[in-house]
């Protein structure tokens, strides 16, 4: 597995399609390159009809060369230090690959007779590195992309180094390779209506209905009735009542 895990980079808006971005890398290593992968998201259907898919594959190399001349003349040597980076489908079949490389050329000196590495013959160069980016998109051919969870997708990287420029030469590499792959999802998001829920505002039931306070209020105006009338009755017989004489 890739030593840096996958992140997404950006989800942006074009038109009425949307796009949906990862990357994840294999660092530095000498070739070659086996048994690596790079790991990203599949493309959840849930959001939408997928469209096309971008793969940018970003291969370096790095590394080291030491040449010596081995004519018996002065030679102009190139020394080419090249690693050829692919990123595979599952089943093992290429997908995208590139070929970065860093050059270096020099005048050498007559050599000795001896291909030791000894003598004004000789020179190393170090530090020698470069990337190069090659980009692929799919308008079909994607459904091994789409589903839930995340997919592996192979990285090889083989030495492609070579010295050139003299007939009888030795040249020693170390070369490094790594990649970095980014992968752009376009689709075209679901269509989903949304329909607001009715508000329903309910209007508070008084604690006693109009019913039952019409009868209270009957209830009470018969009491005072009844009150009334014992008064006038009272009233009436204080009137005619006469004083007893004794």
């Amino acid at each position: 597995m890739a030593i840096g895990s996958f992140a997404p980079i950006s989800m942006a808006n074009a038109s009425s399609l949307k796009t949906l971005s990862y990357q994840d890398y294999i660092p530095l290593q000498r070739t070659q390159l086996r048994n690596q992968f790079v790991s990203f998201p599949l493309f959840n259907p849930d959001l939408g009809s997928l469209k096309s898919v971008l793969f940018s594959l970003t291969g370096e190399v790095e590394g080291s060369v030491k040449i010596e001349n081995g004519d018996a003349a002065a030679a102009f040597i190139t020394a080419s230090l090249g690693a050829d980076v692919s990123v595979r489908y599952p089943d093992g079949r290429e997908l995208l690959a590139v070929l970065p490389a860093a050059s270096v050329s020099e005048n050498f000196l007559a050599g000795d007779g001896d291909l030791d590495f000894i003598g004004s013959s000789v020179k190393t160069f170090t530090g020698l590195r470069n990337t190069k980016t090659e980009q692929l998109i799919l308008n079909d051919g994607f459904d091994f992309l789409i589903g839930l969870g995340d997919i592996n997708l192979p990285v090889f990287g083989d030495g492609k180094s070579q010295a050139t420029g003299a007939g009888n030469l030795l040249a020693g590499f170390q070369t490094f390779a790594g990649a970095k792959l980014k992968v752009v999802y376009e689709y075209e998001p679901l269509k989903r209506t949304i329909t607001p829920e009715p508000i329903n505002k309910k209007v508070p039931e008084p604690s006693l209905s109009i019913a039952a306070l019409t009868v209270v209020g009957m209830g009470l105006w018969l009491k005072n009735c009844r009150l009334a009338g014992k008064t006038e009755n009272f009233v009436a017989n204080f009137r005619d009542r006469k004083p007893k004489l004794y």
